[in-house]
């Protein structure tokens, strides 16, 4: 088991879709600024201005 910290590129991860290779690792950062985001099911969620999102669309669901 590791910890997010330690999780490097080429890793093999377990996901919801299976094992999944680490194709990125980006730098650790403190923001300086914080922002809280809620999600149409309530889950609140504090991210930074720089947060990465993985978004797809009906259609990318779709056509998997």
């Amino acid at each position: 088991m590791k910890t997010i910290a330690e999780v490097k590129q080429q890793d093999i991860l377990v996901g919801s879709d299976g094992q999944t290779e680490v194709s990125a690792v980006y730098e650790e950062h403190i923001p300086k600024r914080m922002y809280e985001i809620t999600l149409a099911n309530g889950e609140k969620i504090k991210c930074s201005g720089n947060h990465l999102w993985y978004a797809e669309t009906d259609n990318d669901r779709a056509n998997k």
